[in-house]
């Protein structure tokens, strides 16, 4: 058993290695433990199936792991259904051909005085605009007002500067964690973190009214997270 366990911890370290950095995340960490001691359950077994698929994922590269998430994103989230056709099956239309560009109401109002009463005006911004000037926004519009829609569309669209991770909150199993943005989005934990942790990452949490039981804990859960990452983007959509 001694010499399993030098064995596993060679395992790691090699793997650890492929990163290219020694620097290694705090969720990334955690996920090791984890697997250790799964592994350790079985007294570091030869053939343990969870080792080869860590270590085809972490050889595998962040660029890697982007291209492959980025078509996951175009597949998943670039096309809308087109509902009550008279079809013989579903049908889907391109996002890009569909998305009509939304405007949102700034918050900030200009006062002008009209006659013996005032008027007050909110200026019209342009949502792509508005995304890429504030890393922390939170969207509010009723329903069918282009909240999941303009999502999906910065899910989908071409952005080399963020990754997008899209978390539809009615979706949410647990809490609010790296592991759970990683589940949602079929990614590997390790590159989610890195994507977070490096200031790259936009998460897109979808209905934050949405979150049921989940609702007295999520918005600490989402505060805590903007701030362990303060240099990646959040936005959040709610009616």
């Amino acid at each position: 058993l001694t010499h399993r366990r030098r064995r596993a911890g060679g395992f790691f370290a090699d793997v650890l290695s492929l990163r290219g950095s020694a620097e290694v995340p705090d969720p990334l960490r955690t996920r090791v433990g984890e697997l250790a001691r799964r592994w350790h359950a079985d007294d570091f077994a030869g053939s343990f199936e969870e080792l080869e698929a860590f270590e085809l994922e972490l050889a595998e590269g962040p660029s890697d792991q982007e291209e492959r998430h980025r078509q996951w994103l175009q597949q998943t989230w670039g096309h809308v259904e087109l509902r009550g056709l008279q079809a013989s099956a579903r049908v889907f239309q391109d996002l890009d051909l569909l998305y009509v560009p939304i405007h949102l109401l700034s918050p900030e109002a200009t006062v002008h005085k009209l006659g013996e009463g005032q008027v007050s005006r909110h200026a019209r911004l342009l949502a792509e605009d508005v995304v890429e000037r504030y890393d922390r926004l939170v969207l509010v519009g009723g329903p069918g007002s282009g909240k999941s829609p303009l999502v999906q569309w910065l899910a989908a669209r071409e952005d080399e500067a963020r990754v997008p991770f899209v978390v539809p909150v009615r979706s949410l199993s647990g809490p609010l964690e790296v592991e759970q943005i990683a589940a949602l989005n079929e990614a590997p934990t390790g590159f989610v973190a890195d994507c977070l942790e490096h200031g790259r990452a936009l998460v897109l949490l979808d209905g934050l009214d949405e979150g049921g039981f989940l609702d007295y804990e999520l918005l600490p859960a989402l505060d805590a997270l903007a701030t362990e990452f303060p240099k990646s983007a959040f936005l959040a959509t709610s009616r």
